[in-house]
């Protein structure tokens, strides 16, 4: 893997094996990438990844590398399938419906790119359940985390009633294919964000809060980085209900009571459904008890 970044100690913090090279890169990647990431030429970085082919590490970053690869991929195709950007912290990162994500040093912010150029019945789906799953799955490689960590529907990652985690997906479709996935999660690691508790969200945590020994963030990336690519192929050879599968294992609201409040910024959120959980669907739709018409969409809260 190509490693392009701003801080060679800071990019080491993640790939500790990772050292430096000539600049001499023939790609599209080297030619018209560089100044979108970066302010000056950047150091040009090696390290051996069978999966992954680039990646983007920024100390800080302004904007939101997420939104960056969405705008850069897609009809302009300047990105190179399996690349992925890592920033240590920023000003503008963002969750699901572009709510606010407070990013700190320490914590993992990651984006990825992928193209896939396959076929899915669930296209807005399928992505945002891999990077869940992957992240649960991390996780558990954790012994002190094993088993704790469930999906809040559709896309929190929950321990001891605490946000540790967010995923969020973007799609690029053409027909019936998905030419293009953005896969954006932000994993507490070091520290647990601050944050005004909310009926959606009462706390947060972080992985070194939650274990007595301070765990590597080196090794916690290389797991999540290992865990995207096996669910990814899994994704493309044994289609969207391997993945479906996983996620519904591990969801936090099954038998929970629950209200469904409208997630609408143009007017005042209000209660639109309650009841208990019995079943989440194939298209993540929520059935719940003596209601025939499934729960769509909205913000959860857990009562």
């Amino acid at each position: 893997m190509i490693i392009f970044t701003d801080n060679i100690p800071h990019s080491q913090k993640y790939f500790k094996n990772s050292s430096e090279i000539s600049n001499n890169i023939d790609s599209k990647i080297s030619d018209k990438l560089e100044s979108e990431f970066f302010m000056t030429k950047p150091y040009v970085l090696s390290s051996e990844n069978e999966f992954w082919q680039f990646a983007f590490i920024n100390e800080f970053f302004e904007n939101s590398q997420f939104d960056l690869l969405i705008n850069l991929s897609g009809k302009n195709k300047l990105v190179a399938d399996k690349t992925i950007c890592l920033a240590g912290y920023g000003k503008k990162f963002h969750g699901f419906h572009n709510r606010a994500w407070e990013s700190a040093l320490g914590n993992i912010h990651l984006s990825c790119y992928l193209n896939p150029n396959a076929e899915s019945s669930h296209i807005g789906l399928s992505f945002t359940m891999l990077a869940a799953v992957s992240v649960i799955e991390t996780l558990d490689s954790i012994e002190e985390l094993k088993n704790k960590a469930q999906i809040k529907w559709i896309n929190d990652i929950i321990i001891n009633d605490s946000k540790i985690c967010g995923v969020i997906a973007h799609n690029q479709i053409q027909g019936n294919k998905i030419t293009d996935a953005i896969l954006g999660i932000g994993l507490n690691v070091a520290k647990a964000p601050t944050i005004n508790p909310t009926s959606f969200i009462r706390k947060t945590t972080s992985i070194n809060n939650e274990c007595q020994q301070k765990q590597d963030i080196a090794k916690i990336t290389n797991i999540l980085l290992s865990k995207i690519a096996i669910n990814y192929d899994l994704l493309l050879s044994d289609g969207y209900k391997a993945i479906l599968d996983k996620y519904l294992q591990r969801s936090l609201i099954i038998g929970q009571n629950v209200n469904i409040w409208s997630d609408n910024y143009e007017k005042t959120p209000q209660i639109i459904r309650s009841g208990k959980v019995v079943s989440i669907g194939e298209y993540l739709e929520l059935y719940l008890e003596n209601q025939s018409e499934p729960v769509m969409s909205g913000r959860l809260e857990l009562i």
